[in-house]
């Protein structure tokens, strides 16, 4: 992302989840929202949740790694942040789009893979191959584990998209179980 302005004015939390703390608060609070969701994010000692995690680095450079609102917590108790691990497909050959998502009940993951050529069965065994290979550098509980490949990307339907038009999770993750039969495991 880039260096932070006030250093002093960012705290991680335990799980990598950005405070913000100042003198004079940014915010008290949003207009028009129940208190109780309020309270999540402007807590009672002054500091702003963000919901963003992340990590700073020796040279005092900011890297976001997701929203808690985005994170997966698999059966076994872990919790993944999808970005992470979408990031590292980023520009692949072969791939037009990859979403992770909770895979088989709960305790692995999955993802919705748009190839560049849809329908191209041996680009298809290209792109689980280097999914195969991106695993292979990963902890296990990262892993993606089964594939359900689509012919057009999640963007293209308006029902997989927010009123801000950025991914819903939610309706990547239902497609997902909709689809599992068709799944491809790896």
């Amino acid at each position: 992302m880039g260096r932070l302005i006030d250093p002093e004015s960012v705290e991680f939390q335990q799980d990598s989840e950005l405070y913000i703390r100042r003198a004079a608060p940014l915010s008290l609070g949003y207009f028009g929202v129940d208190e109780e969701i309020a309270a999540q994010t402007f807590l009672p000692d002054g500091a702003i949740a963000t919901g963003d995690f992340g990590l700073l680095d020796e040279d005092g450079f900011l890297t976001l790694l997701g929203r808690r609102k985005d994170l997966i917590a698999l059966g076994s108790g872990r919790k993944v942040h999808p970005a992470e691990i979408e990031a590292l497909f980023a520009g692949a050959p072969g791939i037009a789009e990859l979403v992770v998502v909770p895979g088989p009940r709960g305790s692995v993951l999955g993802a919705l893979v748009t190839p560049d050529l849809a329908g191209d069965e041996e680009l298809r065994g290209r792109v689980a191959e280097r999914i195969r290979e991106v695993n292979a550098g990963l902890e296990p509980y990262r892993r993606i584990v089964s594939v359900v490949f689509r012919e057009q990307p999640l963007g293209a339907d308006r029902a997989f998209l927010t009123a801000n038009m950025k991914l819903s999770r939610p309706a990547a993750t239902a497609h997902f179980a909709e689809r599992a039969a068709d799944a491809v495991a790896l």
